[in-house]
């Protein structure tokens, strides 16, 4: 059986493999409209401070929250008026 050091390689390795798999399947189905976008989100506007992006990873994690907490209180409601 391999030592500890041989098995956190073999991860490592594996591990940075599939992240470069990842990207290039990624990286094939994103249009150069979509890049140009994508690349528009980490130039910092003039008059600020941070790039887009910050805002946009707030406002999905916020619109992900909204949808969390209203669909339980959805089905609750339907399954109450029953």
């Amino acid at each position: 059986m391999p030592g500890v050091t041989v098995l956190d390689k073999m991860v490592t390795a594996a591990t940075l493999k599939a992240e470069e798999e990842l990207h290039e399947m990624l990286g094939a189905r994103v249009t150069p409209d979509n890049k140009k976008r994508i690349l528009a989100l980490l130039v910092i506007p003039e008059g600020e401070k941070i790039t887009p992006l910050p805002r946009k990873q707030t406002a999905g994690a916020v619109a992900v929250l909204a949808v969390a907490i209203t669909n339980p209180v959805s089905r609750h409601g339907a399954d109450h008026r029953q």
